[in-house]
């Protein structure tokens, strides 16, 4: 009774909650006393909750979960505070009368001061204590009666938590100790050993999966009173936690060793220590339980080609399950252990049904409300009997091959263990979105793993581990991804094709640099909200129906929904969110047909059974057709042998309706003593399909098609009867026959199967979904005809037919797959004769001899692959040059079982690739194509290639539209041969309606897009025969041309040198920024070091110090020199790093810059490897295909720089201009690496060139290396500093630190170990300590040889208040290295890490504002751009 009353109590302590409330102090009269609370294991439970616009704290009773961090504690002495249903509104209306919603950072802010202000109840103060995983996201937490001091101890006293570097990694290791479990045993550490994992190429096999002793399993058993069957029961698998381990441990027969009861994996170690030795168990394998189909399963199983009937029919035959739970012993036995009942289940064992015949039917209702209530709960709930819910765990005996899996489950025939083999199983787990979550295996049975019961055993070999293809789990027992799999071996439920399994690489944290403390964690808490999972969940149903999972956007989804279920933060890119409406074609989405099935299942309380209706008995044809007929097959073959003697009809001409393999030899014999003599009749009891004229037994045993379990029967055969028949002849079978094959010749090259596993109305549109199956016979092998041979449909495909059309295609006959009807007849031979007779045997000749067809056919081969497409080239109206039909009898059961078991293992060879590939088809424009009339005399004259056209330009406009039409047209050759022209028509002064100037002008814009008319500056010769103020105006955009010439060097290579020291040579000066350009330009967009020599070498070296005649030939060698060294390291780099990023994008114009440069914009699958691009990257762009229409076209490449990135998106400031088709192309991306490095080089060397003095006082020194020191300059350098040597150091490096205080530039050499690190730390701390007011900058050319000198500085550092920057424009290793300087070194030093980018952006206001204060900043660069970087 007191149980009774305390799960029913509930008392109101706060009517309102508004955001303005400051204390949390409740006295409760009825509250029941401590003793009473502690004694029934009870705990207080605070409640805020809203409720029709009014939100209220209330207190309420619950059972109080074992777990380890309440153990040991009072029941009183904790509360139970829950936020699950807290969305409050604001008393006060706003200016609509509204009252408006809390906003998410004001309910963040009130949860934390509520938790840090703590609740006092009957003057006892509680404070923040802590949650498990569960309750973070159930929005649940503990408080417990004690100070924060106090509880701060006792979490630390738990284990080591202090390694920890992110608040949320630190929070999820605290919560294992509160995740409920049975504490059953203290286990001493010196029982456990330390056993290594499975690993390889960055992967863990035996991830969370350690090892138990038999006689400390069984020890656990007896402590925990397992039993099953009225008999004491010792599970294989446990789930458990222990210490800082948490995972699952398998039974070892091997463990013989008495002093040891686990061996533990380094994975399963997730923090170090504690105090608590206490063994819990979590959960541990089961028998019965029985595997059911969810949502999400069933719109996988969908998508991968599990018909819409077989989903249907399992659904009908669960509530055909339901319907007998209550009243047949076995079917109440599964269906206890199926709703987890396993104590009913054992009451209905050792008693009777009648004795829990009252909870079935309760449970069963409970059942139906799950389906159709619940909105949390999988309205799809299907029972699998062929299934189970096992552990998955790791092979540690390594006896399982890639690809196999063991399994052995409790039957519930006898309650025996059998182990699976021969099979294939389909596995997976929740949460899964992705089709790629779906695995098969194939079951073997190992004596090694004879042991190990109702539990699933993943192979420890392979490209990856099992369970990380499915959803990206381990076996850890994580609850976000649960370490309970769906196995499954239902024959109707194996998919028929495999997806590629998905990649979930790990989420990014934020890491803390300081200790994580407790109000860190209850920050963490306050501000968690798993909103984004339901809503990234919503959209990927509304996605799934429009375009299925494996569209893109439900791939990008599910790695959001992933990152989701981590925890991790996440952003839903805007294009998501926008969803398309779906199509409404008729076809209901496969959920809302079982819902709605299920709902009128449930509502009428009734379960309706699914049955083929009858045809009519007195058609003889329609009734061999039905499938159930009450008499046996040879009743019905002599019923119709007296139908055929009384009708003077043929009994074989109704032979293919039979099956005659079920018949008896004597049965089998009186029938084929009916028939006349012929080498077909072995065809009617064999198959048929081996003797097929069109398709050789090779061809069909890469499917499976020659299995002798298949029976099919051949209705049609053109070598035998007329064509002209054959679509009558289809129709006809398609409406009788569930199962039939056509073949038909297409090509001398190719054949065709079409499979069709349903009954096709005649004269109908028959929608098809993804039940068809097409098969490719190509009889000339290419390696580009190896791959997509066996296609199925897609959901949405309809079929029609009758005699004279068959067509099949997706949603509108405009998208036809395959499409055969009448062909149309040449007469000529024949029009002219009198008699029908002669003209029909005349017409026929036509057709023998191949000059008419009876039917042509065109069919969409690159549905098949475009590689097929390519091999056999296009098949439009050619003509059916043979055919066969082939049927399975309605009655032969087993041929269509075989044939589907085998059609479903077959297609599983073909995966779906995980991103794809495929180009997007385009085409560009051709002057031999275009339509010209109609357009001006211009135009057409140009495209006739006559260039004197531009003889009668009378305007700029005029010439800038013929040049552009010719850009738009890409025809370059006819654009420079215009060029050319015009430039030698100035030269000779031919020119009389048009301005030189303006005919310039118009050249050097279209010269932005079109670089190569830079060539043609080259062709005329000296530029001084043009008139001199044109010369001079060609010699002012020298820059352009040499732009032009250098985009264009790739296709020239060694042609190029030519052109670019001709223009060089005519060119007069060039400024430093100019010539720095240019240099740069080389660095992004040549691609080989081998040329980039030669440009810069040959052509822009000898020149340079002419047309650089401003600065001293010192100044210049140095800035020409250093800029071609970044250049070239920077190709060099490019040539050695430089990586495809899989899958294909397409481009957008986003922006035009100042320049002219494109600034383009492209969206990236979230989901896609390689994550986000890094801003300042440069990437080179490649065409994944040549036109449609040119074949043989050079790719284009588009080298860019990434200006801005985000999570699946990022623009490009192009350096090449775009091609006029650039949007209608699809494009491969190459990541080059990052430029930011070369960038600030590239400036660095600029400013010292242009602004020495300002920016580098030392500028005379590194430049001229000659000459006496000079002395220190007082008014730049301050007063000399006095020295007294230290200690620590020898001579040399005594003097080299005095030279440090006193000299403006000093060189340090010595061989390795000689101490040269050292002095460097102490010059950095005795010029910190003279230099005040001075900030100090180290930069080195490796990352490893700036953090070895940040190092030994932190390590001598005696004060702890300076603050030390580690600046960088990477992340990679600097990042690890901060991390152990911070927390291993001097965790008092206030150290930061700050990514730099070259472009400026108002994100980098506060990582300047950061260096600027700091007092040492540590750089690796081997120059830096000091406009950002001054006074250090």
């Amino acid at each position: 009774m007191e149980k009774e009353r305390f799960a029913s109590y509930k008392h109101v302590v706060r009517q309102s909650i508004v955001f303005e409330d400051l204390e949390w102090s409740f006295h409760v009269p009825n509250l029941p006393k401590p003793r009473l609370l502690n004694d029934n294991l009870f705990v207080k439970s605070i409640v805020l909750a809203s409720e029709r616009g009014n939100s209220q704290i209330s207190i309420k009773l619950e059972k109080l979960n074992p777990n380890r961090a309440t153990q040991g504690l009072k029941a009183c002495d904790l509360i139970l505070l829950s936020f699950a249903a807290f969305r409050p509104r604001h008393v006060i209306p706003s200016e609509t009368g509204d009252l408006k919603p809390w906003t998410a950072r004001e309910c963040t802010a009130y949860i934390a001061r509520l938790l840090r202000t703590g609740v006092q109840l009957q003057g006892v103060h509680y404070n923040f204590y802590g949650h498990s995983n569960s309750q973070l996201k159930s929005r649940t937490c503990y408080l417990l009666a004690a100070s924060k001091e106090d509880i701060a101890k006792r979490v630390e006293s738990l284990g080591d938590f202090s390694k920890m570097k992110t608040v949320a990694k630190k929070t999820k290791r605290i919560g294992l100790l509160f995740s409920t479990a049975r504490a059953a045993v203290n286990v001493d550490p010196s029982r456990c050993e330390d056993i290594p994992d499975v690993e390889m190429d960055d992967y863990v096999f035996t991830d969370g999966c350690g090892l138990i002793s038999p006689r400390f399993a069984q020890e656990l058993s007896r402590r925990l009173r397992l039993a099953y069957r009225d008999k004491r029961y010792s599970p294989s698998v446990f789930q458990i936690r222990y210490r800082g381990y948490k995972g699952v441990v398998t039974l070892d027969p091997r463990m013989k060793d008495t002093s040891t009861f686990l061996q533990l994996r380094k994975s399963m170690k997730k923090f170090v220590g504690g105090d608590d030795l206490s063994f819990s168990v979590v959960d541990y394998a089961k028998p019965y339980v029985y595997g059911n189909l969810n949502d999400e399963v069933v719109i996988l199983l969908h998508s991968l080609g599990v018909f819409r009937q077989t989903l249907l029919q399992k659904q009908h035959k669960h509530f055909e399950f339901l319907a007998q739970a209550a009243e047949d012993p076995r079917t109440a036995f599964r269906f206890l252990c199926y709703v987890n009942k396993p104590e009913l289940a054992e009451k209905l064992l050792m008693q009777s049904l009648d004795s829990v015949r009252p909870e079935i039917a309760k449970l069963v209702k409970a059942e139906y409300g799950k389906m159709l209530n619940k909105r949390d709960e999988q309205k799809c709930r299907i029972l699998i009997p062929n299934s189970r819910l096992l552990f998955g765990v790791c092979d540690a005996w390594g006896v399982l091959k890639e690809g196999e899996c063991h399994v052995k489950v409790t039957m519930d025939e006898d309650g025996q263990p059998r182990a699976l083999k021969g099979m294939q199983v389909l596995v997976t787990r929740n949460p899964c979105l992705h089709p790629g979550d779906l695995q098969k295996f194939h079951v073997v049975e190992r004596p090694e793993l004879s042991h190990l019961v109702d539990c699933i055993v993943f192979p420890t070999r392979g490209r990856r581990p099992s369970a990380d293809m499915m959803s990206g789990g381990d076996l850890d027992g994580d609850t976000s991804k649960t370490i309970i799999v769906f196995v499954c071996w239902d024959r109707d439920l194996m998919p028929s094709t495999l997806s590629q399994p998905a990649l979930y690489p790990a989420g990014k944290e934020p890491v803390s640099f300081k200790a994580i403390t407790d109000d860190d964690r209850l920050q963490f808490f306050a501000g968690y909200s798993s909103a984004s999972l339901g809503r990234v969940k919503n959209l990927y149903l509304e996605w799934v129906r429009v375009k299925g999972p494996m569209a893109s956007e439900c791939q990008e989804l599910n790695r959001l929904f992933s990152q989701c279920v981590d925890g991790n933060r996440i952003e839903v890119p805007r294009r998501l969110e926008v969803v398309p409406k779906p199509k409404n074609d008729g076809t209901p989405f496969i959920l809302d047909e079982l819902h709605e099935r299920a709902k009128e299942t449930i509502t009428a309380d009734k379960i309706q059974r699914d049955g083929l209706e009858g045809y009519d008995f007195g058609a003889t044809e329609l009734l061999c057709s039905r499938d159930n007929i009450a008499i046996s097959e040879f009743e019905i073959i002599k019923l119709v042998f007296r139908w055929c003697r009384k009708n003077d009809a043929e009994l074989q001409d109704f032979l293919h309706f039979f099956d005659l393999n079920v018949l008896t030899a004597e049965e089998k014999a009186w029938t084929l003593s009916q028939l006349p003599a012929s080498s077909g009749v072995p065809s009617l009891v064999l198959n048929a399909l081996c003797s097929s004229s069109l398709v050789s037994e090779g061809e069909l045993r890469r499917f499976d098609l020659h299995h002798s379990n298949i029976h099919w029967k051949r209705v049609f055969d053109s070598s035998q009867d007329r064509m002209a028949t054959f679509l009558e002849e289809a129709a006809k079978s398609l409406e009788l026959f569930h199962r039939k094959l056509i073949v038909l010749r297409v090509d001398e090259r190719l054949t065709l199967g079409i499979y069709v596993p349903k009954k096709i109305a005649r004269s109908q549109e028959c929608l098809v979904d993804d039940r068809v199956r097409l098969f490719a016979f190509p009889h000339s092998q290419g390696s580009e005809t190896q791959s997509r041979l066996c296609l199925p449909t897609k959901v949405n495909y309809r079929l029609y037919s009758d005699e004279s059309t068959f067509q099949l295609f997706e949603s509108q006959r405009s998208n036809t797959w395959v499409h055969i009807r009448r062909g149309g007849s040449d007469d000529s031979t024949y029009r002219n004769m009198l008699n029908r007779g002669d003209r029909r045997r005349r017409r026929q000749e036509t057709v023998d001899t191949g000059q008419n067809f009876d039917f042509i056919v065109s069919v969409a081969l690159d549905k098949f692959s475009r590689g097929l497409q390519r091999h056999i080239g296009r098949v439009n109206r050619n003509g059916v040059l043979d055919a066969e039909i082939y049927v399975i009898t309605n009655r032969d059961l087993k041929s269509m079982e075989t044939l589907d078991l085998w059609l479903d293992y077959v297609d599983t060879e073909e995966r779906m690739p995980l991103i794809s590939d495929e180009p997007r088809e385009y085409s560009i424009p051709s002057l031999r194509s275009l339509d010209l009339t109609g357009e001006p005399e211009n135009i057409t004259r140009i495209a006739r290639k006559d260039v004197s056209v531009f003889d009668n330009i009378s305007s700029p406009n005029e010439l800038t539209q013929l040049l552009s039409w010719l850009y738009e047209k890409s025809e370059m050759d006819l654009l420079c041969e215009s060029v050319e022209y015009l430039l030698n028509h100035i030269i000779e002064d031919k020119l009389t309606k048009v301005v030189p100037e303006d005919v310039l002008e118009v050249v050097f814009s279209t010269l932005h897009a079109a670089p190569l008319i830079s060539l043609c500056f080259t062709r005329v010769g000296s530029w001084d025969q043009f008139p001199e103020d044109l010369a001079t105006y060609i010699r002012n955009r020298g820059l352009r041309i040499l732009r032009g010439l250098i985009l264009r060097a790739n296709e020239a290579q060694d042609l190029v040198l030519g052109p670019l020291k001709h223009v060089l040579s005519e060119l007069e000066s060039m400024s430093m920024n100019a010539f720095a350009d240019l240099v740069e330009l080389v660095a992004l967009t040549i691609r080989t070091p081998d040329l980039a020599l030669d440009i810069l070498l040959e052509c822009f070296e000898p020149p340079s110090t002419r047309l650089l005649s401003g600065a001293s030939p010192v100044m210049v060698g140095r800035f020409v020199h250093n800029l071609f060294g970044i250049a070239l390291d920077h190709i060099g780099e490019v040539a050695d790093q430089q990586r495809d990023r899989e899958g294909l994008v397409d481009l957008k114009l986003h922006d035009l810059e100042e320049d002219g440069s494109a600034v383009v914009e492209a969206a990236f699958r979230i989901d896609a490897p390689g994550g986000n691009l890094d801003t300042s990257a440069h990437v080179r762009f490649v065409t994944a295909s040549p036109p449609s229409n040119a074949a043989l076209r050079r790719p284009c490449f588009v080298d860019a720089l990434v200006t801005y990135s985000e999570k699946g998106l990022a623009r490009f400031s192009c350096c090449h201009p775009l091609p006029p088709y650039f949007d209608r192309c699809s494009w491969k991306l190459t990541y080059c690496g990052p430029f930011v490095t070369a960038k600030t080089m590239f400036t660095a060397v600029r400013r010292l060139a242009l602004e020495a003095d300002d920016c580098c006082l030392i500028s005379d020194q590194l430049l001229e290396m000659t000459g006496p020191d000079p002395d220190p300059n007082p008014a730049a350098w301050g007063a000399p500093i006095a020295y007294q040597p230290q200690a620590g150091l020898n001579e040399s490096q005594n003097a080299a630190l005095e030279a440090s205080m006193n000299q403006p530039l000093v060189c340090l050499w010595g061989p390795p170990g000689t101490g040269k690190t050292q002095t460097i730390a102490a010059v950095i701390t005795a010029l910190e300590q003279n230099l005040v007011d001075q900030r100090i900058l180290v930069t080195a050319p490796t990352h490893n040889a700036v953090d070895n000198v940040m190092r030994r500085y932190l390590s001598k550092a005696k004060h702890s208040k300076e603050q030390v920057i580690r600046v960088s424009t990477e992340v990679g290793d600097t990042f690890k290295n901060c991390r152990l300087l911070l927390y291993e070194l001097r965790p008092h030093v206030m150290s930061l890490y700050v990514k730099i980018t070259y472009n400026t952006t108002p994100g980098m206001a506060k990582p300047v504002g950061t260096v600027h204060n700091a007092i040492v900043v540590y750089q690796y660069v081997l120059s830096l751009d000091y406009s950002n970087f001054r006074n250090y």
